[in-house]
């Protein structure tokens, strides 16, 4: 829908994901623990997931680059 209204499409498959958090020092952490909490009842919504996977995410200036860390295949 959006090559129609003139945005490139990119060469690489689709790959839907959530991001949950973005670390970037281990002092990060911290501040993304204690911010947690804030969440506890928020209601999201709902989506069929198949894997829970850990990733790693490298940011260059041509994009990021994504590494598969550990990866959990959910029954359903």
């Amino acid at each position: 829908a959006f090559v129609e209204l003139g945005v490139q499409a990119e060469g690489r498959e689709f790959r839907p994901h959530l991001t949950l958090a973005r670390v970037r020092s281990p002092r990060n952490l911290k501040a993304l623990v204690e911010a947690l909490p804030k969440f506890a009842e928020e209601a999201f919504g709902t989506q069929a997931v198949s894997e829970l996977a850990v990733m790693r995410s490298d940011l260059k200036p041509e994009g990021p680059t994504y590494t598969k860390l550990a990866a959990v295949k959910l029954p359903g």
